[in-house]
């Protein structure tokens, strides 16, 4: 399972299409061939595994 950490400018397209992901640490993407990443879901948890072409976006919360 890939699991890459969020940078800034990293090339995500269609975040503003899903839902509120108040609380989820990891986004769902699927890999593009040629082009940005695109968002499928948020998601709380890490899953077990994913499809075949696709991969986690890790965001980091806020540190105290």
């Amino acid at each position: 399972m890939n699991i890459h950490d969020y940078r800034p400018g990293m090339q995500i397209t269609n975040v503003e299409q899903l839902p509120a992901g108040t609380g989820a640490r990891y986004l769902e993407v699927l890999i593009s061939h040629a082009g940005p990443l695109i968002a499928v879901q948020w998601r709380r948890k890490k899953p077990r595994s994913l499809p075949k072409g696709r991969a986690l976006i890790r965001f980091q919360g806020e540190t105290k």
